[in-house]
């Protein structure tokens, strides 16, 4: 019967370690309540109930689970194309575009033909289009698979920061706006195009090869960002910011209402304040102070750029919908599970040819549990055109494994659109394991028909 405050202050009872773990159970339970009611397998139950209740998921996003929100959001899109799509897509000729791509040229080639094709179809739903892609002197048929290698390779180049479009954080992992892209010729419409692209890649379940920093997809979902967002890109400025919030300024600190700003080695310093004289900080203003230094940095800076991210990606994404998902959410479902697990690929893998005992599936999965993350993402990029897995997993896309027949010459075939390796029947585990390597590091990029 002792008050929270006595069993806190006993010292014998880890009450803020009860918190979590009964908060955790409360989530899952939730999310169990949820699932039995709404099964996931019953999407358009789902979207019915949670456009029923939208604001309060908002608000809470955490009483539905990752699997839910994705379950909703790919319903959302499968409503949106209709029953008729295919047919549609038959007979309308805004909703089909076919790439002819330079794979040396492939963000230029890509975004030219993309601005050419709303020129000519000015209304089309970005979010309908088909694309069928054409490698430059390559041969393939596009029913998928070269479709997610051009996604892949396109966003690899046009989100490395040394084209300048986008910066890395301080952890080098991370991306965001770069503020002084715009020096660039143009600059804003690739921000609008790069936005466009990774709403698609979500309305079709793909994932990319970019992390981008949780201040910018807090933004892209209109979330209110807070000053432990500063440490994405300056955690020593983030760790004194904190120390003047939880700590007496007076006569430790002399600040004014401003920041400098390095531009191409030019210092300018930018003033936070309404007034025209910049004032100083002080113990009663600290707190705005620290607003608005974060206000710049993380958003003020990139405004232009973020603005027109946000155009492009809303042609395509209800943002709306995407309210529902945290900032850890929005990187799964961008970029897909950061690590590959090979236990969960095995439990859903399916044969053809061969069984889960036949021996060259045994050495097969031998191989690959000696790989690791970067060679995993090889093999997974090798057979889907994706180097990471997207929302679902591989229960929603599984390795599948045929037999072609018993050769220890030929080397391992994918067939990306299925997510489909043609792997022989060879006569050693050492022939596999030599084959399967020398398929994925030579054959992971390009397409030919055999």
């Amino acid at each position: 019967d002792r008050s929270i405050s006595q069993i806190r202050e006993s010292g014998n009872f880890k009450f803020d370690e009860l918190i979590i773990r009964l908060s955790y159970k409360a989530k899952t339970f939730i999310h169990g309540l949820f699932s039995s009611i709404f099964p996931v397998s019953s999407p358009e139950m789902l979207d019915i109930a949670i456009n029923k209740e939208l604001e309060l998921f908002i608000q809470f996003p955490w009483l539905l689970s990752f699997e839910t929100k994705t379950s909703v959001l790919s319903h959302h899109f499968r409503k949106a194309k209709g029953p008729y799509y295919d047919e549609m897509c038959g007979f309308d000729p805004s909703l089909k575009l076919k790439y002819h791509i330079r794979r040396d040229f492939i963000v230029a080639d890509s975004k030219r033909q993309l601005e050419l094709h709303l020129k000519q179809y000015p209304d089309t739903k970005l979010s309908l289009i088909q694309y069928r892609i054409e490698f430059s002197q390559e041969e393939g048929n596009d029913a998928g698979g070269l479709r997610n290698e051009w996604l892949n390779l396109l966003c690899k180049e046009l989100f490395d920061p040394k084209y300048g479009f986008f910066c890395s954080s301080e952890n080098g992992i991370s991306v965001q706006p770069n503020p002084k892209s715009r020096i660039i010729s143009d600059y804003l419409s690739y921000y609008t195009f790069a936005g466009y692209m990774i709403g698609y890649a979500i309305a079709n379940s793909l994932t990319i090869p970019v992390n981008f920093t949780r201040s910018f997809l807090k933004l892209l979902t209109n979330r209110e960002i807070t000053l432990s967002d500063l440490s994405d890109i300056d955690q020593q400025l983030m760790k004194s910011l904190d120390w003047m919030t939880k700590n007496s300024i007076e006569g430790a600190m002399d600040l004014e209402f401003s920041y400098e700003l390095d531009y191409f080695g030019k210092r300018y310093l930018i003033n936070l304040s309404d007034d025209e004289k910049t004032k100083i900080v002080t113990e009663q203003n600290k707190k705005e102070y620290v607003k608005q230094l974060v206000f710049h940095q993380l958003l003020k800076d990139i405004e232009g750029p973020i603005n027109a991210f946000k155009e492009g990606f809303s042609r395509v994404v209800n943002t709306e919908y995407l309210k529902l998902f945290s900032a850890t959410d929005m990187d799964k479902l961008i970029a897909g599970e950061p690590t590959i697990n090979v236990e969960e690929m095995k439990q859903f893998a399916q044969y053809e040819g061969y069984d889960v005992s036949s021996p060259v599936i045994t050495w097969f999965w031998e191989v690959v549990s000696t790989f690791d993350q970067e060679m995993l993402s090889s093999l997974w990029f090798f057979v889907t055109g994706m180097s990471r897995v997207g929302p679902g997993g591989f229960k929603k896309l599984p390795l599948k494994i045929t037999n072609p027949g018993a050769s220890d010459e030929d080397l391992p075939l994918s067939h990306t659109c299925f997510a489909t390796i043609d792997l022989p029947e060879y006569s050693t585990k050492e022939i596999l394991l030599n084959k399967l390597v020398l398929a994925i590091s030579e054959g992971k990029e390009g397409f030919g028909m055999s």
